[in-house]
Parts: C-alpha cells; sequence; structure tokens
C-alpha cells in the first residue's frame, strides 16, 4: 500500500472516530506513518475491546431479568400454595372445632360419661390448641420466608439499577470516545427504555405482591383475633362446665358425709332404742317390785285383820281358804290389770301411728320416653317434667301426652332439675347456671332469674305466697318471699334431712322425699319445722306429687334404665 492511501485511511478512522471533519493534514513525516498505524492498531483493538464488554455487559443484564422474571413467577405460586393451605387448615380447624362441640355436648348428657370424657375432651383441646399455635407459627416462619425473598428481591433490583446506571455511565463514556458506536448506543438505550419498562412493570408486580401480602397478612390478623375470640368462648364454656363438675364433686362429698352423719345418727338412735328399752325394762322390773310389795303389805293388812277375828267383803277374797290364796289372788289381779294398761298402750300407739301416715292404693302407670327427667310438679294446665336435655315438659293427665316443651333462650339449654308452678308461669331449677328462673307457662317467654343461695341446690316447692329451695351443702331449706330477687328471707334445718328429690307444699305442711327414699311430712311452726308422720318409698322413688286424692310418683321401671309415672290413691286421716 503506498503511503498516499495509508494516509487517506487514516483521516477517515480519525473522522469515524472523532465525528468532524478535519482539515487536511499535512502529508506525514515518513518517521511517522509507522506510529500512526500503531496507534490506528491500539484504537482498533480499544474498540473491540470495549464492544465485547458492553456485550458482556447486556447479556449478564439479560440473564439477570429472567432470573427476576422466573423468581416473580414462583413467588406467585407459593402464594397461591400458601392460600390453598390456609383455607385447607381452615376448614380443618372448622371441622375439628364442630367435632369438638359435638363431644362436648354429648358428654353433658350423662354425669358419669361426663367424668369418663373429661380427661378426653382436655387432651383434645390441647392437641387442637397446639395444632392451631404450630400452624400460626409455621404461616408466620413463611410469611418472614416471604418478606426475605421480597428484600432480597428489592437487593437484587437496587443492584441492577446500580448496575443500568454503571451501564449508562460507560454508556455516556463510550458515546464521548467512540462515536462510531452511535448506532449501537441508539440500539442500547432502545434496549434501556424497555428495561425500564419491564422495570416499571416489575415495580407494578412487587406491589401488587406487597399488597397481596398485606392482604394476607390483614385477613391472617382476622382469623388470628378470631380464633382467639373462639378460644375465649371455649375457656368461658371451659369454665363453665368445670365449674358445674366442682359443684358436683361438692355435692357427692356433702352427700358422702350426710350419708356417713346419717348412718352414725342412725347407729346413735338404734342405741338410744336400745337404752330405751333397758329403761321401760328395768322400769317394769320396777313397776312389778313395787306391786309385788303393795300386795305383801295388802297380805300383812288381810292376816292382821283375820287374827283380829273382821270379815272381809268377797270382793277382795276370791275363795275362803285361807291368807295365802287370797295374798295369790291379789297379786293375779294386779297382773292382769298391768299388761291390760300395757297392751292398751300398744294398741293406742299403733291406731296412732296408722292413722298419722298416708296410706297408697296403685292405680296406674306410664312409661316415660324422657331420658334426664328428675322431678314432677302439677298445676291445673297439667303435669310438668323436668328434664335434664329437653327442659320443661308439660303432660296430660290423663294420657301422658306432651301437650309443650320449655327451652332456654339464646341457644342456651335449660338444665332443669326441678319445678314449681305458680299461676300462669313455672319456676325451674338450671342446675347448669345455678340460678331460679321463672318461665311464663304458654310462651316459654323468662320472667325472672335469681342465682341459687348456695352451690348445690335440691328440689323446690311454692306454698301459694313464697318460693322454698334446698342446699345441700348447707343442709338448709330457704324461704325466699314474694320477690326471690331480694336473696332468701330466711333458712331453716330440718334434722335428719340431707339431700331431697322433691319437696311440695300440701295442706298447710311441708312434704319432703329425702335421699334415701323416705317421705316426710312435717308442721311449720314459729321455731321451725316439726314432724308429724312418714312413710317409707323406697329407694327406687325419684320424685312425687300430691294432687288432691292423687298421689303422681317417678319410679325406676324394672325392666328398663328409664323412669315410669305411677299414678296411686292416697288416704289421710
Amino acid at each position: 500500500m503506498e503511503n498516499s492511501e495509508l494516509d487517506k485511511k487514516i483521516s477517515e478512522v480519525w473522522k469515524r472516530v472523532a465525528g468532524t471533519d478535519l482539515p487536511p493534514a499535512a502529508p506525514p513525516m515518513p518517521e511517522m506513518r509507522e506510529s500512526s498505524v500503531e496507534t490506528v492498531r491500539f484504537l482498533k483493538d480499544n474498540y473491540g475491546k470495549a464492544q465485547a464488554e458492553w456485550e458482556r455487559l447486556l447479556s449478564a443484564k439479560e440473564l439477570n431479568l429472567r432470573d427476576l422474571s422466573s423468581q416473580l413467577e414462583e413467588t406467585r405460586a407459593h402464594l397461591a400454595e400458601l392460600k390453598q393451605h390456609y383455607a385447607e387448615a381452615r376448614e380443618k380447624l372448622v371441622t375439628e372445632q364442630l367435632n369438638t362441640a359435638l363431644n362436648l355436648e354429648e358428654t353433658r348428657k350423662v354425669l358419669r360419661e361426663q367424668k369418663a370424657s373429661h380427661h378426653k375432651e382436655v387432651r383434645l383441646l390441647q392437641e387442637v390448641l397446639e395444632r392451631g399455635k404450630n400452624e400460626l407459627r409455621e404461616l408466620g416462619a413463611r410469611i418472614e420466608a416471604l418478606t426475605r425473598e421480597r428484600d432480597e428481591h428489592r437487593r437484587r433490583h437496587g443492584e441492577s439499577s446500580v448496575e443500568s446506571a454503571n451501564l449508562r455511565d460507560a454508556a455516556a463514556a463510550l458515546e464521548k470516545k467512540l462515536s462510531d458506536a452511535k448506532a449501537a448506543v441508539e440500539a442500547t438505550l432502545s434496549e434501556l427504555l424497555a428495561e425500564r419498562k419491564e422495570r416499571a412493570e416489575a415495580n407494578r408486580r412487587i406491589k401488587e405482591l406487597e399488597r397481596k401480602n398485606s392482604e394476607m397478612a390483614e385477613e391472617i390478623s382476622a382469623a388470628k383475633a378470631a380464633w382467639d375470640a373462639e378460644r375465649t368462648q371455649w375457656k368461658e364454656l371451659w369454665e363453665r362446665e368445670r365449674s358445674v363438675w366442682e359443684t358436683h364433686r361438692q355435692e357427692f362429698a356433702v352427700w358422702e358425709e350426710r350419708l356417713r352423719s346419717e348412718r352414725q345418727a342412725w347407729l346413735e338412735k338404734l342405741r338410744g332404742e336400745e337404752q330405751k328399752g333397758l329403761d321401760h325394762a328395768e322400769g317394769l322390773a320396777k313397776v312389778l317390785k313395787d306391786s309385788s310389795e303393795w300386795s305383801q303389805k295388802v297380805t300383812q293388812v288381810l292376816q292382821l285383820y283375820a287374827l283380829k277375828g273382821v270379815e272381809l267383803p268377797k270382793v277382795f277374797v276370791s275363795t275362803p281358804s285361807g291368807p295365802v290364796e287370797r295374798t295369790r289372788g291379789l297379786r293375779r289381779a294386779f297382773m292382769m290389770a298391768g299388761a291390760a294398761l300395757v297392751l292398751l298402750a300398744g294398741t293406742a300407739f299403733y291406731i296412732h301411728d296408722y292413722r298419722s301416715k298416708p296410706h297408697f292404693r296403685p292405680l296406674q302407670s306410664w312409661p316415660l320416653d324422657l331420658k334426664g327427667v328428675s322431678y314432677i310438679a302439677g298445676s291445673e294446665e297439667g303435669l310438668w317434667l323436668a328434664d335434664w336435655e329437653s327442659g320443661l315438659v308439660l303432660k296430660d293427665r290423663r294420657d301422658m301426652a306432651t301437650l309443650r316443651r320449655i327451652d332456654g333462650n339464646a341457644g342456651v339449654p335449660l338444665r332443669a332439675a326441678a319445678a314449681a308452678p305458680v299461676s300462669g308461669s313455672v319456676w325451674a331449677l338450671d342446675l347448669a347456671q345455678l340460678r331460679l328462673v321463672r318461665k311464663e307457662s304458654v310462651s316459654g317467654r323468662e320472667l325472672d332469674s335469681v342465682r341459687t343461695p348456695g352451690p348445690a341446690p335440691q328440689g323446690l316447692a311454692h306454698d301459694g305466697h313464697s318460693l322454698w329451695s334446698f342446699d345441700a351443702a348447707s343442709g338448709l331449706f330457704y324461704r325466699h318471699g314474694p320477690d326471690p330477687a331480694r336473696g332468701a328471707l330466711a333458712s331453716y334445718e330440718i334434722k335428719g334431712v340431707r339431700t331431697v328429690k322433691a319437696m311440695q307444699w300440701a295442706g298447710g305442711r311441708l312434704w319432703v322425699l329425702d335421699g334415701g327414699g323416705r317421705l316426710g311430712i312435717y308442721d311449720f311452726t314459729h321455731e321451725g319445722f316439726r314432724k308429724a308422720s312418714g312413710r317409707d318409698l323406697g329407694p327406687g322413688a325419684e320424685g312425687f306429687w300430691l294432687d288432691g286424692e292423687n298421689f303422681w310418683t317417678l319410679e325406676k321401671a324394672r325392666d328398663s334404665s328409664l323412669l315410669e309415672l305411677r299414678k296411686s290413691g292416697v288416704k289421710l286421716y
């Protein structure tokens, strides 16, 4: 190649590099041509290296963008999987809660079943709580992992921004140095614009993901609040059930103590009766001794009259055979008179005891279809039965057909253990909530509600003016007055009564059926209660009601675990 052609090409290269038209240069010196060629070669090499570095940076940028897109897709799929898992966990929790509620409802049917399944329910509730806690911990851990991933994405996005800034700086420097790369820079700028659009789209997606994360966090907080509220309700229900079980346990302890005291009192009573028999025998022996001494004195008087020659009337002597036979006749007469007096006293006691007791004559019986019935009370409308599951049930006296049922209000069942009808309404003993509640007899609307005076209430009766109840923990009968909301006005104790199955005011007297099946009739005076008479109905009697000349009893059926209602005629003297 000639020198002129080489100078021409060098000028064209310089124009391409500088981007300006240069004035025609003087022909270079021969000694400078080789250095110019080296300079052109050096510039070409630098341009190739810069172009390769630029292409490498662009490829790295594209790889980073593809990684960010794939990570965003994985995050979206992971969020969908989390939502599905949360829905399944929520359905599982609802199912377990329903199963727990069903188990709790079944456990309240029978007291023995409650005791047996108590520990099982506690373990089940603990497992549900622990499971919920573990799932909440897992969700919290997953949310933290997502938060860390989001922070990592932000960090990578910041790094990509820094890299983009560096790329822009490098492009500006290359624009200043190499104008030949103007077309490549324009292409790069278009790619940068596309990248900005993609980055804006990525920012929009990140904001959408953040919004979804916030919504999920709000849903999780709402679910946590609902779970806390439901756990509070379960805790209140558990505290209520535990208080009822504790009350039953105290009641059983009181019953056991009272049975022990009754046994001790019965033994003391037997000892007292034995002592009375011994005292009576000693008194009889004393009477016989006194009569024998008196007969001896009479014999001595008769002997004295005989020695003096005085003739006595024939009414004192049976035969005139001598003083010995006369003494024997008088002694026999006194013994016969004493035996007649004892026989007359025994006959009078038997007649008094027979006339003071009520006498029953069985008439009819009906089997009951209620499993938890424990009390019976009568009114003008029919017979009220207190049932643990059904509340208050009104039966027809003629055929025992169910007329109506009265249960609790606002979804809270009425666990009726006793009933006392009054005009237009009926009082019930709600053993689950330890309260006395008055219901309207037709609509079942609640009229009054009063807390029981003790922790172990039993029995309920109305004397036409005041409401009466009994508490096994204190062993006292409480008179509440016309307005029970003011509390108990007075309390009374009946000796020997520790538990009560049923009680009723009839004929101005209080009829009480105790836990041993003994029916006692008591007169009420200003000093308290005094027993008038009684009758043993047997341990199978669970309740009674005196209705004029008819006596209704709740008794255990022989061939069934349910109770049956029996009607008997009653005769009082």
